[in-house]
């Protein structure tokens, strides 16, 4: 059996450190994945991932190729910056709304895992020298070089598209109820605008919380089958070997298709 200790160990320590922020009535988020800060879910299953490899290091044993694939991209979907086009009107509202709450020194904003900005960042890039760090004192007895197979990569690609397309639909939906609306009341724009910003700002955060969530869950049962050493699979005509716990892995990459 592969030890899955540090993966335990964190899990349990960031989950007792959710929980009892999470009780407090003040730390309550509205609208968010379980009340807690945006981006929580996102950073613990980071967590969960780059902790992974570490049991595999302890009884030097190669890193599997996707679970070093998940953590490529796990590193590279998390430190992306997302940028967003502005009008002036909105760096006015920004500045405004920016200098008001200097003025009155409202409560700081939280960020995920109820930690200090950036400090969940500084721990993965930390956890990912650690296993460079650790794989070079280990020597051979380790291996992350690349044993990756074209497919891997296209099924990891084609997850992340699916992702996409789901996101495309949603919107494509949005579009054709909003022209359906537009069309009923062409002189009430305003008024619609208004409507829609209430209803869909708390739909998309449930439907983010819910698919977070299921994420979480289908992450954390991948790793617990690379734990146990079980791996069902199913060999598609002799083409594909479709295995249970990879395609599980393979769900991180629908939802940063899907929050793209």
């Amino acid at each position: 059996m592969i030890p899955s200790i540090v993966t335990v160990i964190i899990g349990l320590l960031v989950l007792i450190w959710l929980f009892m922020n999470r009780i407090k009535a003040r730390n309550k988020i509205e609208n968010a994945p379980l009340g807690m800060p945006v981006g929580t879910v996102r950073a613990y299953i980071a967590l969960l991932i780059l902790s992974f490899p570490f049991g595999y290091l302890m009884i030097h044993q190669n890193i599997p190729s996707v679970v070093r694939n998940t953590i490529f991209v796990v590193m590279a979907f998390y430190f992306e910056k997302r940028s967003e086009s502005k009008t002036i009107e909105d760096l006015v509202k920004e500045v405004s709304a920016s200098e008001v709450v200097n003025k009155k020194k409202k409560m700081k904003k939280k960020f995920p895992l109820y930690l200090p900005k950036y400090t969940v960042r500084t721990i993965l890039l930390i956890m990912l020298i650690l296993i460079i760090v650790i794989n070079y004192v280990l020597e051979a007895e380790v291996t992350l070089s690349s044993s990756d197979t074209l497919l891997e990569l296209l099924l990891m690609i084609s997850f992340y598209i699916f992702g996409m397309f789901i996101n495309s639909m949603g919107r494509r939906i949005k579009k054709r109820n909003i022209r359906k609306m537009i069309k009923e009341n062409p002189t009430k724009i305003d008024e619609i605008i208004e409507e829609l910003e209430d209803k869909e700002e708390v739909k998309s955060r449930r439907l983010q919380s819910a698919f977070s969530i299921l994420v979480l869950i289908g992450i954390t049962a991948s790793l617990v089958l690379y734990t146990i050493e079980y791996d069902p699979y199913y060999d598609l005509y002799g083409i594909i070997r479709l295995s249970l716990r990879e395609l599980l892995l393979y769900l991180l990459n629908v939802y940063y298709g899907f929050r793209q």
